[in-house]
This record gives structure tokens, C-alpha cells and sequence, in this order.
């Protein structure tokens, strides 16, 4: 009996002590799973802030892989790297991508990157150790566009004031501080160089227009409404040069998609331009016609010296949508200048070259909105 009871006691104890720890499992079960959802609500409230950062934010390991990536970084590297190279749905970066980032150097540090269509972004790289010995690399992208197209604006301003807009101001002021020079030889000299100073204003804020353009303002426009409106604007100049200008519309309807005011400016420039290189008692002939009626094309042709080489390869450059440089912008002129990023704008584009006279002939090529 001894015996049954101590074995009885034993067998108790042992009951009890399993019991218990199996409690202490559950528990420590239980608690697991609460850390477990703790941990999965803290990784979706840190998906969630990633996602609402204003920067881009992403994380690769030594291959590739991506660990981490937010919307704004994947927005990112579709601007940096453009498709097909970059696919949005890609879960490993390739080599290539990889070098990019890098730009060549070490992993880690600041740089600035150019994207395509004129994106700029400054990136920040940094290692931190992974799991299993491996690294990852840390990337945050900030987009500097507007920021350096605000800088590249305010260069074009003080360009500008200081060289375009010198000119014919120096020139009115040696006018005023000339005693000897005829009254009406001075009125008329400071009333061109008043008209230029006028003309270049408006070309420069036109083209701080494109700079900001964003579409909103396109709607039908009929072509031959924006040559009788260019040609109304120019009547004066056309008087005072003693040179005849001709327009000849092929037909009415020639509709296209655009903006009223930059279409308008562009076609007073090339007339203007036209205006001041034609010989007195010449001809300058404005030509609207949409032979195939799926494109339309303004042609202005004139009698004077025609277009340097230089220029003629600046301005027919597909490839130099925006001529930045001092020097270009010197040589072609602002108003050339303008008339390149309008024609950009809408689809288009100029080209210049040599009229049947010899002089110049400047085409702007629109694609039309109803194809005849």
C-alpha cells in the first residue's frame, strides 16, 4: 500500500508539473502570437508612413533584391531610368541599374542624378549590415526638377538683363546723351530700339510661359485666325520697313490643338524676323497649307541674306529641343528661341533652310486636330 501511494505521489507530481508547463507553454504561445501581431501591426504602420513620405525610399541587398521599396521611389526610378529598363512590377535590380545609382563610385553618399525628360533627382545612399552576414543599401530620392528649373529660369533672366535687353536700352541711352544727332533721326532710332526692348520682354516672358506650361490652356484653334491675327499684330512694323507681306491660305479649317497667345507669338517672331532682314521693297510671302491634311505648315519666306549655317544646324537639331547655352541663345535669338519650345509644346516643329529667292524660309510644322 506504502508503495502504491508513493508511486501515486510521484505519478501526481508529475502530472502537476507537466500541467503547469504546458500552461506556461500556452501562455509563452499565447504571447508569442501577440508579439507576432504586435510586430506584423508595427510592419504595416511602418508601410504606411514609408508611403506617405514626400521622398522616395528604397532597400537592396548585395544582389539585387529589393527588401523595401515605397510608391514615390518606384515613380522615381521609372523617371530615372524610363521604360522598358525600369518595370515597376521588378523585384531585383539589374547591374546596370545598380552602377546608375551608384554612379560609378562607392554605395554610399549624395549625388545627383539626370533622369529622362529633363528629371533631376538628388540621392542619398547608405549601408546598413543585413541578416546572414549580407548588406543592404539604403536609397532616398528627392526630385530637384522644379527646384533646378527654377535655377536654370533665373539664368535665363539675369542672361537676360544682362546682355539682351542692354543692347537696345545702351543704345537709347547714347541716343539721349548725343546733342548733335537730328530730333526726328533720334525719335525714330529710340522708337526701334523701345519696339526691341518690347519684343524681347515679351519674348522672354513668353518663354517663362513654356517653362510652366502644362497643357490646360490648349483647345481648337483654326490656323488661319492665328496667321490673320499674326499679320494684323505686324502691320506697323510691315509699313514702316516699306516691304509688302503676302498671305496665302490654302483653305479654312486647318484646326489644330493649342494654345492661342504662344501660337500667335511664334508666328509674329518669324515674321518679325523676316521683316528685319528684307530689303526694302521686297516681298515676304506667308504660306498656310496642309497638303496631305494630316499636318499643317506655315511657311514664311523672305528676300533677305537667308540663315548662316550655324544657325540653320542649331534650330533644325530635333535632338536640341532647348538650346540653353548663352552662346546658342546669342546666335539664334530669343525669338527663334521661343518659337523652337512653342512648336515642342504643341507636337510640332520648325525647321529653317533657303527660300526659292535665296533668302530665308522658316516652316512650323503642327500636326492637325481632325485629319480631312
Amino acid at each position: 500500500v506504502l508503495s502504491v501511494l508513493i508511486v501515486t505521489s510521484r505519478f501526481l507530481a508529475v502530472t502537476a508539473y507537466v500541467s503547469g508547463q504546458r500552461d506556461k507553454l500556452r501562455r509563452q504561445k499565447d504571447d508569442l502570437a501577440q508579439s507576432s501581431n504586435a510586430l506584423e501591426q508595427a510592419r504595416s504602420q511602418l508601410y504606411l508612413i514609408l508611403q506617405t513620405l514626400p521622398v522616395g525610399v528604397l532597400a537592396y541587398q548585395d544582389d539585387g533584391n529589393i527588401r523595401l521599396i515605397n510608391q514615390v521611389a518606384s515613380v522615381s526610378l521609372e523617371q530615372l531610368f524610363g521604360e522598358p529598363e525600369w518595370d515597376r512590377f521588378q523585384t531585383r535590380l539589374n547591374s546596370s541599374q545598380i552602377k546608375r545609382l551608384q554612379q560609378g563610385g562607392a554605395s554610399i553618399g549624395e549625388r545627383e542624378i539626370a533622369g529622362i525628360n529633363g528629371h533631376r533627382f538628388l540621392v542619398k545612399l547608405a549601408e546598413l549590415k543585413g541578416d546572414k552576414g549580407g548588406t543592404d543599401t539604403i536609397v532616398v530620392f528627392w526630385d530637384i526638377t522644379q527646384q533646378r528649373r527654377a535655377e536654370f529660369e533665373r539664368e535665363q533672366a539675369l542672361a537676360f538683363l544682362s546682355h539682351d535687353l542692354r543692347a537696345p536700352l545702351s543704345s537709347i541711352s547714347a541716343r539721349l546723351s548725343n546733342p548733335s544727332m537730328d530730333l526726328n533721326e533720334q525719335r525714330e532710332g529710340m522708337e526701334s530700339d523701345l519696339r526691341r526692348a518690347m519684343s524681347l520682354t515679351e519674348d522672354f516672358l513668353m518663354l517663362a510661359k513654356t517653362e510652366r506650361f502644362e497643357g490646360k490652356e490648349l483647345r481648337s484653334i483654326d490656323l488661319a485666325e492665328v496667321a490673320q491675327e499674326a499679320v494684323l499684330a505686324t502691320e506697323t512694323m510691315v509699313s514702316q520697313s516699306a516691304v509688302h507681306l503676302d498671305l496665302r491660305v490654302q483653305r479654312e479649317g486647318i484646326m489644330v490643338r493649342g494654345d492661342w497667345v504662344l501660337l500667335v507669338r511664334a508666328m509674329v517672331n518669324i515674321i518679325i524676323n523676316a521683316i528685319r532682314h528684307s530689303p526694302t521693297s521686297s516681298r515676304i510671302l506667308v504660306k498656310l497649307h496642309a497638303p496631305a491634311g494630316l499636318e499643317a505648315y506655315i511657311d514664311v519666306q523672305d528676300s533677305g541674306p537667308g540663315f548662316k549655317e550655324d544657325i540653320m544646324s542649331l534650330v533644325n537639331n530635333p535632338n536640341k529641343i532647348k538650346i540653353i547655352n548663352s552662346a546658342d541663345r546669342r546666335s539664334v535669338g530669343l525669338g527663334l528661341l521661343l518659337v523652337k519650345e512653342v512648336m515642342s509644346l504643341h507636337r510640332g516643329n520648325i525647321s529653317v533652310g533657303h527660300s526659292a529667292e535665296g533668302g530665308a524660309l522658316v516652316r512650323l510644322t503642327i500636326p492637325m486636330l481632325c485629319p480631312a
